[in-house]
């Protein structure tokens, strides 16, 4: 697990144990926020300087992540399904991806509720036959334990309209599943895209639309949300299909504005904020190591992130993130 002076573990089980019956008090309660970014390292931050993501890291405690899983490359799905059962696992060519296709809207933000993720069944079969045991949807499943605390995901990297051809990509659906594959609330449709000829396969994440999914999750005071912008995953795919592609520092910069939108809601002396890599970069044959940043209870300002799995200071691990 993630450590400083404290445990992740160690802080989330306070705020539990501290937590009232069915009645819900801001005051005894903590949101803990994961804001994924795939493919992006350290180098790309020193690069690009994204404001509010530099930010955080100044605030908080910093290090680097192994993205090792059971692969020997670790794709999306091996990621992100990682960081929701706390051991490592893998995806094979599964996506993720819901039973329904939804258009784009620009209504009101629509939570579902109790979405089943499409192929479970494939993937729980995957899981079994890994010597790590992994057990899917451990950590939704753990804090489901409580039914004060509510769990989110949020985020859609689908490459274009799925109607049209496109794929799906609802990679927060991975972490935020509970053991028989459910995901309590989310927005993870195609709602949450607009239209953009100049971006990878036609389509860009609103970011009006999602800060406002994001800002209507974090009203819940006891909350898990799992964030993924979207844009840095169609840039990658963009790139390994050879179609089409944009720089890194849009899909970046665009991510680290959301991040400064949920900053700004955060409590922190009670909330807890996760920035970390679920990938390597897919565009490098070569692996590296990914970024990771709490800010938080336990996580002083300029502390470096380490956990029992690496023993090293300054490197952590996907499986440490549950």
């Amino acid at each position: 697990m993630f450590r400083n002076a404290l445990r992740v573990s160690v802080i989330l089980g306070i705020l539990v144990c501290a937590l009232p019956g069915p009645a819900r008090a801001a005051g005894a309660c903590a949101r803990t926020v994961i804001v994924t970014m795939p493919g992006v390292i350290w180098s790309d931050i020193d690069r690009e300087k994204p404001p509010n993501i530099l930010e955080a890291a100044g605030h908080g405690a910093t290090g680097s992540i192994s993205v090792r899983t059971d692969s020997s490359v670790t794709s999306y799905g091996d990621g992100f399904l990682t960081l929701g059962a706390g051991t490592r696992t893998e995806a094979s060519d599964v996506r993720a991806a819901t039973e329904r296709v939804e258009h784009l809207g620009s209504g009101p933000i629509s939570f579902a509720y109790e979405t089943q993720v499409a192929q479970f069944d494939e993937l729980t079969r995957s899981a079994a036959s890994s010597s790590y045991e992994p057990q899917l949807g451990a950590l939704a499943t753990a804090l489901a334990a409580r039914d004060d605390i509510a769990v989110f995901a949020i985020g859609n990297a689908d490459l274009g309209m799925v109607e049209e051809g496109g794929e799906q990509g609802r990679w927060p659906l991975f972490v935020a599943m509970n053991e028989n594959g459910v995901v309590e609330r989310s927005v993870v449709d195609q709602s949450l895209l607009a239209p953009d000829a100049a971006a990878p396969f036609g389509v860009r994440t609103d970011p009006e639309r999602i800060r406002r999914a994001v800002g209507e999750a974090l009203d819940d005071p006891c909350s898990m949300i799992v964030i993924d912008g979207g844009d840095l995953i169609r840039r990658e795919e963009a790139i390994v299909r050879s179609v089409p592609s944009a720089a890194l520092r849009e899909p970046l910069l665009a991510l680290d504005a959301l991040v400064g939108a949920v900053r700004s809601r955060l409590d922190p002396a009670r909330d807890l904020l996760l920035l970390v890599s679920p990938t390597s970069p897919l565009t490098d044959a070569l692996p590296h190591l990914g970024v990771a940043i709490a800010e938080g209870p336990g996580f002083g300002a300029g502390d470096a992130l380490t956990s029992g799995s690496t023993g090293a200071s300054g490197i952590v691990a996907l499986t440490d993130v549950a």
